[in-house]
């Protein structure tokens, strides 16, 4: 989904607007984004989080719909903002729906397998947008998005009785010790914060130049 979406908005997006509107872009989707998180937070907490993905897919999904046949103009700035919440709400959903099944000794040996599949599935679909792209034409990328999210609406309901077995087991741990690991790890999570800003910033810097490049070319 994520392949599919963000070639789709990117082949808009560079080939309708000057190549230095992308900085700009960028600033709007992390603002648009420090609303987005806060309020996806609220308005999910305490919901079941398969019912919260079916009903993001729906949403999603259904959105690109009519991206596909009004493409123009302002719309294709609205489109590049909108992929972008989708593929980082689904990519936190994903890991947080990991999180209520796998216990840390699994993650730790599945983690690593699941984010390999991840990497084998982009070159897989990456390679085949160009063959799809010259039989449908690349709005059509956007309905093959849609079918992606509509995947990701089937398996969680798959994944559903997992988590169930799950929650249906003992607390793992009280109040009481909570507290403390929070406290315990205060240091721990400062660091993992500027070891994600530090990512994200170098990954946005590294992805504009593929951009400029992509484009000029």
């Amino acid at each position: 989904m994520g392949i599919t979406a963000g070639s789709a908005r990117d082949a808009f997006f560079l080939s309708q607007f000057e190549k230095t509107f992308l900085p700009l872009m960028f600033v709007a989707i992390a603002i648009v984004m420090a609303g987005v998180i806060p309020f996806y937070t609220k308005i999910t907490r305490g919901k079941d989080l398969t019912t919260v993905i079916m009903f993001s897919a729906l949403i999603f999904a259904g959105s690109l719909i009519p991206f596909t046949f009004l493409l123009q103009d302002w719309l294709i700035p609205v489109l590049y903002i909108w992929v972008e919440i989708i593929i980082v709400l689904s990519i936190i959903q994903f890991w947080i729906l990991s999180g209520e099944v796998f216990d840390a000794r699994q993650a730790k040996r599945l983690f690593g397998l699941i984010s390999g599949s991840g990497a084998i599935a982009s070159m897989v679909i990456g390679s085949s947008i160009s063959p799809f792209v010259q039989a449908f034409g690349s709005d059509k990328l956007l309905l093959a998005t849609s079918f992606f999210i509509g995947a990701t609406a089937v398996t969680s309901t798959m994944i559903r009785p997992h988590r169930m077995l799950l929650d249906s087991g003992p607390a793992k741990s009280t109040a009481k010790q909570k507290e403390k690991s929070k406290i315990k790890f205060d240091g721990y999570l400062v660091a993992l914060t500027i070891v994600i800003c530090s990512m994200a910033f170098i990954s946005k810097y590294v992805d504009y130049q593929f951009k400029i490049i992509a484009s000029n070319t």
